[in-house]
């Protein structure tokens, strides 16, 4: 394919280094799978063909971060149907991470990888799938990175580089034949995470599935089944809160008072007006998680439309 572009375009570039940064002012310039550069005139590519080599090759940004030879296997055998020819590589287990970037185009790729990665206690496989996503590969060993040390990362990244980074903490993986259709999976349901739930900027597959699958059914389905939830939660505000939070805190009443600066006869009442204006007894694992599935859906969809 890369001949038929040549054709296309003849005052293209190819090369099998990666382009310098200089080369970037009046070029696009693409990676194959094998690790080839061609460089196009801008003045010669229209935004359609652009976003049709796209679908074929990754536009390469400038200052990128060039991948080693590890990284490119992965990223074959992730992103290109390519089998994973290390065995070594392929009997590890690891877990999947997904980020996503956001803010200071001009910061350059490389310093942002490398950022990432000071944050990790062992070294890991980042690859880029767009100049804005990607995931990292962290094998499984006694020094794997927590939820709470990315969440710190998040914190940091953003104060020092000015960039948004939020992460999806996936589950642990064997390497199979199935990995890349298992991470296209987690890649859908982080996307759907960056676009519905704001407040996270690590997402656990418990933070964002109740709310993937409430997605799942028809919205008109929704209002008649949580049909009296909300209009609870719509009238007092404060009970949602409280019963929310309640939920959240596995149900423990002096947590809960705690967090809310409430006395716990206060939140008992509360949870009792609930009960009595719901018929739904909290204190059943049934009627916990109807109301926490009715105080996610109110939260993300009903009270948007009812503002």
């Amino acid at each position: 394919m890369i001949q038929n572009l040549i054709q296309l375009y003849p005052n293209a570039l190819y090369t099998t280094t990666p382009p310098k940064a200089d080369e970037f002012a009046n070029r696009y310039w693409f990676q194959t799978t094998q690790n080839e550069y061609i460089g196009i005139a801008k003045n010669e590519m229209t935004e359609e063909g652009k976003s049709v080599l796209s679908c074929f090759y990754d536009e390469v940004q400038v200052s990128t971060y060039y991948i080693s030879e590890e990284e490119n296997l992965w990223k074959n055998f992730l992103f290109h149907q390519k089998p994973l020819t290390n065995k070594a590589l392929a009997e590890k287990y690891y877990r999947i991470l997904h980020f996503s970037l956001q803010g200071n185009e001009e910061t350059d790729t490389g310093f942002i990888s490398e950022g990432i990665k000071s944050f990790f206690h062992q070294s890991v496989v980042l690859l880029y799938q767009t100049p804005a996503y990607g995931i990292i590969l962290e094998e499984v060993s006694e020094e794997m990175t927590t939820v709470d040390e990315l969440t710190y990362a998040s914190t940091m990244l953003e104060s020092d580089l000015f960039v948004t980074i939020r992460f999806y903490f996936g589950n642990i993986h064997t390497v199979t034949d199935h990995l890349p259709t298992t991470i296209l999976q987690e890649k859908k349901r982080f996307l759907f995470a960056l676009s519905t739930i704001h407040n996270l900027a690590v997402f656990k597959p418990t933070d964002i599935l109740p709310l993937y699958l409430l997605h799942k059914v028809d919205k008109a389905e929704r209002g008649e089944l949580f049909s009296k939830i909300y209009e609870v939660f719509a009238q007092d505000k404060d009970l949602f809160v409280t019963i929310k939070k309640y939920l959240e805190n596995g149900s423990n009443l002096s947590s809960t008072a705690k967090e809310l600066y409430m006395h716990r006869n206060s939140l008992q009442y509360r949870l009792d007006k609930y009960t009595d204006r719901t018929q739904i007894d909290l204190k059943t694992f049934s009627g916990a998680v109807t109301t926490y599935l009715a105080c996610i859906d109110f939260e993300y969809y009903f009270s948007k439309v009812h503002k």
